[in-house]
């Protein structure tokens, strides 16, 4: 049988998340703030909903709290604010209570409404219309598998006549480059592309707004590992993959469409798969 190795190390897990131990007589808490969490259900063990929140999960450990019930599996919430004593498990598991929950979450991006990523060849841009307005962000995102490579993106766009917008995550095999150099192994480029729908009747007004979605990588994470684009790490029981983004935006001096490549990679992890 196989399993997993995970090497986790808080230094290298992204989160939005404040944190403060306190250490009383045999006690330990944590308090967070403004942390984007995964919900999940066990159907093997305890059958109950829980949270992949990173600050605990570095702990090695997970979180329940009341009214978790109200999300569903895969959803991907932000909580302001929760405190949890590190003693205080459910079951004798590794879930723990969660207190002080201030609820609702401040964001909620339910399971159904996430984006999967798209293999295929990534149209060229031409129109300003379907450029990037307001910059490009990735707002949070997780690069180990446990939180299922749902990653946050910000953009903004131009809307007209409060048309629908939304985004297209695409690999597209045939161009995998930056600018006209090659990638390195363990590089990947992800096209971002935005559709919109019809504006409606009568209404020309035109504003820029900002949106934010998640995408789904698994597929992603499915796929590297038996390509040409992945090479395992022979010093390391994690390979890191570095992804890039690239987008269209509109150049307001030379009046031109023109490719962009935002300054930041974000990292996944592959833990290497180990004989049992």
């Amino acid at each position: 049988m196989k399993k997993s190795f995970f090497s986790l190390l808080a230094a290298t897990l992204s989160f939005a998340a404040i944190m403060s131990s306190c250490l009383g007589d045999n006690e330990s808490s944590i308090s967070a703030s403004e942390e984007y969490m995964l919900i999940k259900y066990d159907t093997e063990h305890t059958f109950m909903k829980y949270a992949v929140a990173p600050s605990i999960y570095s702990q090695g450990g997970f979180i329940t709290f009341d009214g978790i019930e109200s999300y569903g599996a895969g959803d991907i919430i932000k909580l302001s604010s929760y405190k949890v004593n590190m003693d205080n498990t459910v079951g004798g598991t590794n879930i723990l209570k969660a207190q002080n929950v201030i609820l609702p979450p401040s964001e909620v991006y339910p399971a159904a409404s996430q984006r999967q990523l798209y293999f295929k060849n990534a149209e060229a841009v031409t129109d300003s219309a379907y450029t990037i307005f307001n910059g490009f962000s990735v707002k949070s995102f997780f690069g180990y598998p446990v939180f299922d490579d749902k990653w946050l993106i910000s953009y903004g766009a131009a809307q007209k006549g409060g048309q629908y917008i939304n985004m297209e995550v695409i690999f597209d095999k045939d161009n995998q480059k930056d600018g006209e150099s090659a990638l390195d192994k363990n590089t990947v480029v992800l096209d971002i592309r935005i559709n919109k729908g019809e504006p409606a009747a009568g209404n020309e007004e035109v504003k820029e707004v900002t949106q934010s979605e998640i995408i789904n990588l698994s597929s992603l994470r499915r796929f590297l590992p038996s390509s040409e684009y992945f090479k395992e790490s022979e010093s390391s029981s994690v390979t890191t993959v570095h992804v890039k983004f690239r987008t269209y935006v509109y150049n307001k001096t030379t009046k031109k469409v023109e490719i962009s490549y935002p300054s930041y990679t974000y990292d996944m992890y592959f833990p290497k798969e180990t004989e049992e």
